[in-house]
């Protein structure tokens, strides 16, 4: 489906894929921050990956963050901010959690598949998790996970 993004402000550490399974690592570090932070917050409970191919290689960086509201002049070493920009995006969501690197990159080239101007999408695209506290009960329900592709048209 095409849409329009927003624009957003995110917190994130760079990796490289190799480590992209041990990405719960990185989280820990970025949640510590925003704890003791007073001056940002977190914008809402997505975790966010974005990667900067379509083909897996192990080297090739990613970045993975949540999106804040906020600005802290000064953040711990290996952790930065990214505004983002607001553009036309193909988004399509998926029941449940990718269980792997390979798995991640395996539907993102299912969806950008289905895009009929693939040729026209950049060469960044991000995933979005949500409700990934397997368990946690909000209001008395229990939150399902699901995932979020987001594929950028150039512009």
């Amino acid at each position: 489906m095409e849409d329009v993004s927003a624009h957003g402000r995110l917190l994130y550490r760079e990796s490289t894929l190799e480590k992209l399974d041990l990405w719960s690592n990185e989280l820990t570090s970025i949640d510590q921050t925003l704890f003791q932070s007073s001056k940002l917050h977190v914008a809402n409970d997505e975790l966010t990956f974005y990667f900067f191919t379509m083909d897996f290689n192990k080297d090739s960086p990613f970045w993975i963050g949540r999106e804040v509201i906020g600005f802290e002049s000064v953040l711990p070493d290996g952790l930065k901010t990214f505004d983002s920009f607001s553009g036309l995006v193909y988004t399509y969501d998926f029941e449940g959690v990718p269980q792997n690197t390979e798995d991640i990159f395996r539907l993102g080239k299912v969806y950008t598949a289905q895009i009929p101007e693939a040729h026209l999408l950049a060469p960044t695209w991000c995933m979005k998790l949500k409700g990934i506290d397997h368990g946690q009960l909000v209001n008395g329900v229990t939150k399902t996970p699901f995932t979020r592709f987001q594929f950028f048209k150039k512009t």
